[in-house]
């Protein structure tokens, strides 16, 4: 369920669900409650994210497992999520 608008390869609220774990409920949830990505709008109204929305949501999952609150991280930077998560696993 990828588009392309640009180069950039987008994803499907579905899509992404599958490659990160997160229900669909879940991934709306974090985006309009906690900011923690932000959809772009197909031509058809849709959600689609791009791969760093992808990445950032896949961590925030693993971060979220391993105990960490949504709320306290959601606003980190893909950064700041992948050596919160390095750390954690060492």
């Amino acid at each position: 369920m990828a588009a392309k608008e640009s180069k950039e390869e987008l994803y499907g609220i579905g899509a992404v669900a599958k490659l990160t774990g997160l229900t669909d409920h879940t991934i709306r949830v974090w985006e309009r409650r906690y900011g923690a990505v932000v959809a772009q709008r197909a031509p058809n109204g849709r959600r689609v994210y791009g791969r760093a929305d992808v990445e950032k949501l896949g961590l925030l999952k693993r971060l979220t497992d391993q105990g960490l609150s949504i709320g306290q991280i959601a606003g980190d930077a893909v950064d700041e999520l992948r050596e919160r998560a390095q750390s954690m696993s060492e």
